[in-house]
């Protein structure tokens, strides 16, 4: 392949290589006339690396310049956030719309929206009716003439297989003195005695 089709990448190859060889390969202090110009080995060898570093360089720059753009492209979301919010609080301090301030941070001011025109107007209300049709959307007035009418009836029903609650087992409470065992007639108490008629007391 001639050099004059070959690529950039091809050319910067084959200056590599001429470099190399034009230091291993050619006698010291030989002349050499190429494109109308005579040159020592060691002109040649330093003509060869002029160009190549043309080449290197350009190829360093490119892959420098695209991880730039890069970086430049992952920012962005940020950076337009951030430019938002900024124009957020100096339209807060000055105004959103006042362009004095604004322009000179190089920031537009929000534009007011134009006044719709008759036709306009009308449009947006024929569009919006339209909507509420398809969606079935009703107004106060239709809302009010959907109400119930007549007294509502209300009914519990109790579940026939439920048994009824037996009332609870009454609690024995604790025995009188007097009454846990029966006394013999020698054990009467002297009230008991005394209690008959004439004060006599029993036999």
């Amino acid at each position: 392949m001639t050099a004059k089709k070959q690529s950039i990448s091809g050319v910067e190859q084959t200056l590599q290589a001429a470099s190399i060889a034009a230091k291993t390969k050619l006698p010291a202090g030989a002349s050499f006339a190429v494109d109308g110009t005579v040159y020592t080995s060691e002109a040649l060898q330093s003509k060869l690396d002029s160009y190549l570093s043309l080449y290197a360089d350009a190829r360093a720059k490119r892959t420098e310049f695209r991880a730039a753009v890069q970086s430049r492209d992952d920012v962005h979301p940020e950076v337009l956030k951030f430019l938002q919010s900024l124009q957020e609080t100096l339209g807060g301090i000055y105004g959103s719309d006042n362009a004095a301030a604004l322009e000179p941070f190089g920031l537009a001011p929000r534009k007011k929206p134009a006044p719709l025109t008759a036709e306009q107007l009308l449009a947006r209300e024929t569009k919006a009716k339209a909507t509420r049709a398809k969606r079935q959307t009703l107004g106060k007035r239709q809302k009010a003439a959907l109400k119930a009418t007549g007294t509502p009836i209300i009914s519990a029903v109790m579940p026939a297989d439920v048994p009824s609650p037996e009332p609870p087992a009454p609690v024995a409470g604790p025995a009188s003195p007097a009454a846990s065992a029966p006394l013999s007639g020698g054990d009467a108490p002297a009230a008991a005695r005394s209690s008959a008629p004439g004060g006599a007391p029993r036999s």
